[in-house]
């Protein structure tokens, strides 16, 4: 199995000579870029899409809360802001790629951290 090598993080990861495995980091860094070169400065949801779309277009799983988990996520996150009676504080532990940090942080209310 081989990446399709869309991704131009990956084409420099692989012309710097390095072996694409694991151990090289070239999802994360082909997502990096990917992200970088296609997300709105200062628009969250723009960032989760990059996200998205990297991970279908080179066919890499990234073990992302997108889709069914994603929606699975923001159910919580309503339900959680509806019993609470300040704004919430969300904590993101274990984080890979950063998809779950961002769209918690697009759930958040005024106030909320």
């Amino acid at each position: 199995w081989r990446p399709r090598m869309r991704s131009e993080g990956i084409r420099q990861a692989r012309a710097a000579g390095r072996l694409l495995c694991k151990w090289d980091y070239y999802k994360e860094v082909g997502v990096l870029e990917y992200v970088f070169s296609r997300a709105q400065v200062g628009d969250a949801s723009s960032v989760c899409l990059a996200i998205e779309a990297f991970s279908r277009e080179e066919h890499l799983y990234l073990k992302l809360g997108a889709e069914e988990k994603g929606l699975a996520l923001d159910t919580m996150l309503r339900a959680v802001e509806a019993e609470l009676a300040g704004p919430p504080l969300v904590v993101e532990v274990g984080c890979y790629v950063g998809y779950s940090a961002v769209r918690m942080s697009q759930r958040l209310p005024p106030g909320g951290r």
